[in-house]
């Protein structure tokens, strides 16, 4: 695909861009429902499976560790807020309410 803005050409390899995204979306795991109330799932692709996450307050306390598999539930516990959960190098957000 070639874009023409204003006298500038663009070009786009579609294939490695699907590609990125793919490997992106392979790589990534998956908080729901987000927000939370009681319980929350953890999906993780085969990669992530029987590593540890952990979920941290906004004060950066952990407050609970998880070792994940397919698909992890968790029964959160926490007071309504918002968490941060770290995999290795992959934060993500979750908010209980």
């Amino acid at each position: 695909m070639v874009i023409n803005i204003q006298n500038i050409t663009i070009g786009i390899n579609n294939e490695a861009l699907i590609a990125k995204v793919a490997a992106a979306k392979a790589d990534a795991f998956v908080i729901y429902p987000n927000p939370a109330s009681a319980i929350a799932y953890i999906r993780a692709n085969a990669i992530q499976i029987g590593k540890t996450a952990t979920i941290y307050n906004t004060n950066g306390q952990s407050v609970l560790e998880i070792k994940l598999d397919g698909q992890t539930r968790i029964n959160t516990g926490a007071a309504k807020g918002i968490y941060m959960m770290r995999m290795a190098h992959e934060p993500r957000k979750l908010m209980i309410r």
